[in-house]
């Protein structure tokens, strides 16, 4: 099973993170539209989405509207990348984000930006029974 898939408009960047958790030994995989991010979605059902609102043909927004309406057997813990100035989710799709990062400005947050993604790939790894889900969050 895939770890991860990041959906972001700078390949670059998103390529730089794979590479980041690939050496820490999470298996991962890119996509730079929102079209490719559903395809990718539908093929390996990565426990993990990174976001980027503003990923073209599509957005985030859209991506979020079909994961909602779709309702994957095991939906992926969404990441939603946010910049200062960025593109909005509606309000309505917001449930659906479990977590919020700042997108990284250059490659010296690069490291930890990977670190914080780690944890919630790790994090998602985790079995969850019945005398945790209390604990879990």
């Amino acid at each position: 099973m895939t770890s991860f898939l990041i959906a972001d408009r700078d390949r670059g960047l998103a390529e730089a993170t794979r590479r980041c958790l690939a050496a820490r030994g999470c298996e991962g995989a890119v996509a730079t539209n929102g079209l490719q991010c559903l395809e990718e979605l539908r093929a390996l059902a990565p426990a993990v989405l990174v976001l980027d609102p503003e990923i073209l043909w599509g957005g985030g927004d859209g991506v979020l509207e079909w994961l909602t309406g779709e309702e994957p057997l095991t939906p992926p813990i969404v990441v939603l990348l946010e910049s200062p100035d960025g593109r909005r989710i509606p309000d309505r799709l917001l449930p659906s984000i479990d977590h919020h990062l700042q997108r990284p400005k250059g490659l010296h947050d690069l490291i930890p930006f990977a670190h914080q993604l780690e944890s919630i790939v790790n994090s998602s790894r985790m079995p969850v029974d019945s005398a945790t889900a209390d604990t879990v969050s």
